[in-house]
């Protein structure tokens, strides 16, 4: 009896562990991630530039016919922020502070001042992305302080990654020499020559 009871178990096991493999979903694959269509028009409708009060729309904000996004982290946006002292253009660049995975109060009264003072006198317009909209649409995962990502936007909305770098640690505590940033900067710089 105990015999009968103990191969009824297993018999049982065994067929629910085998429906559960049939039918479970299969996972994505990473070429199944590569494939995500990004596309101006999934970006959201609405910006504010660190610096100015107003809010802008899309429309205003990729303005030119060739237009750009970085997207930095922590550290990288200490080196970003000098991008325009290396290079001087006509193309539209905007910089988007990634920020969302920061607690709330420290995004308020810690990074969004800081990104001001980044901000002052500087001629590229950042974008302070504290609600993850557009890293979301940008299908950007990278959380890692010192990295970022250069994105251009084609004919047609569809955007286009063109490159992902980095910066050294302790950049944001100006650990980088002006040789040091400007080659951390240099792949993005013959982009947007």
């Amino acid at each position: 009896m105990i015999k009968n009871i103990i191969i009824i178990v297993l018999i049982s096991t065994l067929a629910i562990v085998g429906l559960t493999y049939l039918v479970a979903p299969k996972p994505e694959s990473n070429e199944q991630k590569k494939e995500i269509a990004l596309d101006i028009r999934y970006l959201p409708n609405q910006y504010k530039i660190i610096g100015d009060d107003k809010i802008y729309s899309k429309v205003e904000i990729f303005n030119k016919k060739e237009n750009y996004i970085i997207v930095g982290n922590h550290e990288s946006l200490a080196v970003l922020n000098d991008l325009n002292t290396y290079i001087k253009t006509d193309k539209n660049i905007i910089v988007v502070a990634n920020i969302s995975s920061l607690p709330l109060v420290l995004k308020k009264f810690a990074i969004e001042p800081t990104l001001e003072k980044f901000v002052d006198g500087r001629d590229i317009k950042m974008v302070s992305d504290s609600s993850g909209e557009i890293i979301h649409s940008l299908a950007f995962t990278d959380q890692s302080p010192i990295s970022y990502t250069l994105y251009k936007i084609n004919k047609g909305g569809v955007i286009e990654k063109l490159f992902r770098g980095n910066v050294k640690a302790g950049a944001l505590d100006g650990k980088m020499s002006e040789e040091e940033k400007k080659e951390a900067l240099s792949p993005i710089i013959q982009y947007l020559k």
